[in-house]
């Protein structure tokens, strides 16, 4: 079961690859969607909501607007879809 901190060093983690995609969003969100999507149970789920929620009160303004880009974007594809 993955947990909050390794939930967070994934997420993280995309961000790197979101600097060169073609798309505000979806180079940011897919990669985190796929990394939800993958997640099994009720306690993952939550430990990524845990560490998407440490992102946004995080003291690091990077990491605060790359969750608001997340939790937007997450929005417009939903409503995509």
């Amino acid at each position: 079961m993955k947990t909050k901190e390794q939930l967070l060093t994934e997420i993280l983690a995309t961000r790197a690859d979101a600097a060169e995609g073609y798309s505000e969003y979806g180079s940011r969100v897919l990669p985190a969607m796929r990394i939800y999507k993958a997640l099994a149970t009720y306690e993952e789920r939550k430990a990524f909501q845990d560490a998407l929620e440490s992102l946004l009160t995080s003291s690091k303004k990077d990491d605060r607007a790359f969750a608001v880009d997340l939790c937007l974007g997450f929005f417009v594809f939903r409503d995509a879809l």
